[in-house]
């Protein structure tokens, strides 16, 4: 990658040979997953760009904030192009961060105040988490969440608590996860297997938690090469496992 884009922050798997990478010089990247070449750019004009999620095979949003605003951007793709879509504001108070598309609705992470919401695809706001039954304040940090495939657990990475708290669609708190030994500073997730494939970006390393039994166990470390390990994509056609390191985008098989 062409370091005028600076750092990555999230990226998707588009298709099996294309992948959309989230950057801090406010474009969007469609690159060539094989050759690491970049198809296409969009300015969005706004900064920073925070996360990614894909909401159809055509379909794409992008978590921004800009001019004091939170923001959803849609991006429509259409072959090897991008094209702004529809961009919806998010009256909330926070910094909006991590995105993941729910069905018709949208699961997005806030810090300063921290909070996960579950909004419309119009912005509006649907349900919001932020403490618990006692009162005690759940996140800090969550800057990433991703979804089930069926759509019926929501997990969210907490940078500064160095947790994984699983909620339902509702937003109701079912579960924390925590291994201080092999996960700290968790970033982005991926389901795979029924199973949660995080990134520890200051225990470099990449991390399996079984959400059933709550056990934790390195796939992955400083010994294969993991540096600040960010964000995670994963084609199963070719059981590819994409990871966003401090320098460079990684390729791993997973079986």
């Amino acid at each position: 990658m062409n370091s005028k884009y600076g750092p990555i922050s999230d990226m998707a798997l588009v298709q099996q040979n294309r992948l959309l990478l989230c950057t801090a010089s406010k474009y969007l990247l469609l690159i060539d997953s094989h050759q690491g070449e970049i198809q296409y750019r969009l300015l969005l004009m706004a900064s920073p760009l925070r996360r990614v999620c894909i909401i159809s095979k055509n379909y794409a949003a992008v978590t921004i904030e800009h001019n004091n605003a939170n923001k959803v951007q849609y991006i429509t793709i259409k072959d090897d192009t991008l094209e702004l879509g529809e961009k919806v504001r998010v009256s909330v108070r926070g910094h909006i961060m991590g995105i993941c598309a729910m069905k018709d609705n949208l699961a997005v992470s806030y810090v300063d105040p921290s909070a996960v919401e579950m909004i419309s695809e119009k912005g509006k706001v649907i349900n919001r988490i932020d403490h618990d039954s006692t009162g005690r304040e759940i996140f800090i940090s969550p800057w990433y969440v991703t979804a089930s495939p069926d759509y019926d657990h929501i997990f969210v990475s907490d940078h500064e608590t160095n947790t994984i708290t699983l909620l339902n669609p509702d937003l109701k708190l079912l579960k924390t996860f925590s291994d201080r030994n092999l996960l700290t500073s968790p970033r982005g997730l991926l389901i795979w297997n029924d199973q949660v494939l995080v990134c520890g970006e200051t225990s470099n390393s990449i991390v399996l938690l079984d959400p059933s039994s709550g056990q934790m166990s390195n796939i992955l470390d400083g010994n294969d090469g993991m540096e600040w390990p960010v964000a995670l994509a994963f084609c199963r056609q070719t059981s590819t496992l994409f990871i966003i390191l401090k320098k460079s985008i990684q390729r791993y098989q997973l079986r």
